[in-house]
């Protein structure tokens, strides 16, 4: 799972929730934080108010909140996209180490399923590579930077 301070756009909620990223116990607090950007429905407030004792109903709340806003036909493939793009910015901030964004990236890949998605090919090869050459972790983490500002600045050009 990933880091995460907060969470305020519903299309990026959304994408780390369709890969898996966000935890149900966490809804209520990106609930809040959607909340204080001026989104608001009954839904939104209700998940916001959940505790412990009724989490159970999380992710139905936001599966209502998601399909009422359009992003319930969000595509995995659209999902794993946002989702690179989101730790690709926060590997450029450094609010991540890039071998741990990488390797964030290469799990999300795979348990996505999504087979031809070649998008994160360089961020799967440098966290590959960091693990068995110790001895060049500086130059692959170089690597993972230089493709995280790639990245991101090709998606710019969108």
């Amino acid at each position: 799972m990933m880091p995460f301070d907060e969470i305020s756009d519903l299309e990026i909620a959304t994408a780390l929730w369709r890969v898996g990223e966000i935890r149900t116990d966490q809804l209520p607090r990106i609930a809040c934080d959607l909340l204080s950007t001026g989104l608001d429905n009954n839904e939104l407030r209700m998940l916001a108010g959940l505790t412990a004792i009724n989490i159970e109903r999380a992710p139905e709340l936001f599966e209502k909140i998601i399909d009422d806003t359009g992003y319930s036909v969000m595509p995995v493939v659209q999902a794993t996209r946002i989702f690179l793009q989101f730790v690709a910015k926060k590997i450029v901030s450094g609010e991540i180490e890039p071998y741990q964004g990488a390797r964030l990236i290469f799990a999300v890949v795979v348990r996505a399923g999504v087979g031809d998605f070649h998008d994160a090919d360089p961020f799967i090869y440098a966290a590959d590579e960091y693990e068995e050459r110790p001895e060049d972790r500086k130059f692959f983490e170089a690597k993972i930077i230089a493709e995280a500002k790639q990245w991101l600045h090709n998606r710019e050009k969108e």
